[in-house]
Formats: structure tokens, sequence, C-alpha cells
């Protein structure tokens, strides 16, 4: 799960970077479509990735974490998957996280290139 969370969140960062390095420009046959997509997401438009992908995450690895406990019989490798579960919760929440501070810093530098040197 980690890895689709990760993959996701780059390629969410990749679009980001392109939409706001061709926002920087005043003109172009984007920029008008740019401007909408920002507003967009300002309103929440993009919002339910987010929760579906750290919400799967999150909900499928405390599934791991509780489930074994409460097989009849009990799975050889129960504290395996116990441990894996955990993982998973503490990965998919960290994975966020950086996402959500790289997604700033970018949101940051677009800033920056707008407002041109200093």
């Amino acid at each position: 799960m980690t890895y689709v969370d990760v993959l996701c969140r780059q390629l969410t960062l990749r679009i980001q970077v392109i939409g706001d390095f061709r926002r920087k420009r005043e003109s172009g046959e984007y920029h008008e479509y740019e401007r909408f997509v920002q507003a967009a997401a300002r309103a929440g438009a993009f919002g339910l990735d987010s929760a579906a992908l750290v919400g799967s995450s999150v909900v499928l690895s405390t599934i791991l974490l509780v489930l074994p406990e409460s097989l009849d019989p009990e799975l050889p490798h129960a504290t395996a998957i116990n441990i894996s579960g955990a993982v998973g919760v503490l990965l998919a929440l960290l994975v966020e996280g950086r996402y959500r501070r790289v997604r700033g810093r970018v949101g940051a530098l677009a800033g920056e290139l707008r407002e041109g040197p200093s």
C-alpha cells in the first residue's frame, strides 16, 4: 500500500509543478485553464483523493492490525501480520505528512517565481 501511496503523491506533485510553472506565465493557451484549476483546488475539488488514498491505506492496515487476533484458529504468523499493519498505518501517515510539506514548499516556490527576483 505504501508503494502506491508514494507513487500517487509523486505524480500529484509533478502535476502541481507543471501547473505552477505554466501558471507563472501570464499568457498562453492554457493560462485561463490553469487559473481555473487553481481556484477549483482552493474550493476543495481535489480533496477526495487524499481521503481515498490515506483513508484506504489506514483502514486496510488497521484491519491487518486487528483481524488476526479475532480469527479462530489464530493464524500462525499473526504477530508478523500485526506488525505489518502497524507499519502500514505509520507509513501512510508519514507519506501524507511529507507530501503536505513538499506541496507547501512547491506552492511557495511558485509564488516566488510569480513575484520575480527580490
